[in-house]
């Protein structure tokens, strides 16, 4: 849902891996690990949406197709990663850690 209502013009896979990686989408539910696993479907499946909205399947009203079904994936789950790269990952993205204070 992120992705889309974002876009790609805006969005790609580097800027999606250092919010991960800082902890910017601990809250939607999924580990890092899990989140990062998943980012190239999730990138792809967001790309072919923009074309396809991109290529003219608007509604009357000039907007996305309101009945058009959403975005929908099921992806692959994986164990969170340890605490230490974690924190690695906050530090080389942000230059701090924080989450581990």
């Amino acid at each position: 849902d992120f992705c889309t209502r974002v876009g790609t013009a805006k969005l790609n896979r580097r800027t999606l891996e250092a919010m991960i990686n800082a902890g910017a989408m601990d809250g939607l539910g999924k580990n890092r690990a899990s989140l990062m696993l998943q980012l190239p479907e999730v990138v792809k499946a967001t790309e072919q949406l923009a074309r396809e909205r991109a290529s003219g399947q608007n509604s009357l009203f000039g907007g996305p197709d309101p009945s058009a079904p959403a975005l929908r994936l099921d992806l692959p789950e994986s164990k969170e990663w340890p605490l230490g790269q974690l924190l690695t990952g906050e530090r080389e993205t942000l230059g701090f850690y924080l989450s581990g204070h």
